[in-house]
């Protein structure tokens, strides 16, 4: 059996697995999807009732932020399905898990992304999917072949580069005791530059999302999906590549100086 296929059979019975052990409590499964839904959705209906109040945000109407709103949820929850062990990579330090995965011949990252998916995030991908069809249809978009290659470009795109935030938060806490907390600070921070407009910023503050580059997840590329005027958003859709690729050398050589859970 050559490499390629060996990582790949090991994909295919992990996930079986997976899949059968989120159903040994089907019940628990479905009332957690539920659960999840509902919390989100409670965070759409703030930005709802909130631009009924102040009315558009720049160029920005209720409609188009619904979208970029449901865009972000549908992009988390994909991301959150296969990266969901990533967020508690601390506890794989601190228990001395991390150094039994380094020890098999098998790719680290892979390794911890196989040990558990969120498959709740079903909850997150189908509030995303029921805002986008409803958002789209008050914005009268038609969903030809053309559109629909953009949205999966533009999912892809934000879809690695959260996941380059996972891992990159994974690597602090090699290095920071309470890294999940660093972690989660941080990307509930982010979260909140993500469901508005650039436009709804101070001018300084839009010059630091673009650098960093947050606004190259969605906000870009969304206008570019949106209006194909918008030709800056197409050049954006290669950071995620470029973003995970970043994040996983970093973890590489973050990896290379790890000096096992007892230190």
């Amino acid at each position: 059996m050559t490499k390629s296929a060996y990582h790949l059979n090991y994909i295919n019975k992990s996930l079986k697995l997976l899949w059968k052990q989120q159903f040994i409590h089907p019940l628990n499964f479905w009332v957690t999807s539920i659960a999840v839904f509902l919390v989100f959705l409670t965070g759409y209906a703030s930005i709802y009732f909130l631009m009924l109040k102040f009315g558009n945000v720049a160029s920005w109407n209720i409609h188009q932020i619904t979208f970029l709103y449901g865009l972000y949820v549908l992009c988390y929850g994909l991301t959150n399905v296969v990266m969901s062990q990533f967020k508690y990579f601390d506890s794989y330090v601190h228990r001395g898990k991390l150094d039994i995965l380094l020890c098999r011949p098998r790719n680290v990252l892979l390794q911890i992304a196989l040990q558990g998916f969120e498959f709740v995030s079903f909850g997150h991908i189908s509030l995303g999917i029921l805002l986008l069809f409803v958002s789209s249809i008050q914005l009268k978009m038609q969903w030809d072949l053309w559109v629909l290659g953009k949205l999966l470009l533009v999912v892809l795109n934000a879809v690695l580069m959260m996941a380059a935030i996972y891992i990159i938060g994974a690597v602090a806490s090699i290095f920071i005791i309470q890294g999940r907390q660093v972690r989660d600070l941080a990307f509930m921070t982010l979260q909140n530059y993500l469901v508005y407009p650039l436009e709804a910023y101070h001018p300084w503050t839009r010059i630091i999302i673009t650098a960093i580059p947050l606004s190259f997840i969605l906000y870009f590329p969304v206008r570019w999906l949106m209006d194909d005027s918008a030709n800056a958003g197409i050049f954006t859709l290669g950071t995620g590549i470029l973003f995970l690729t970043g994040a996983i050398w970093l973890w590489n050589r973050m990896l290379c100086r790890y000096d096992g859970s007892s230190s």
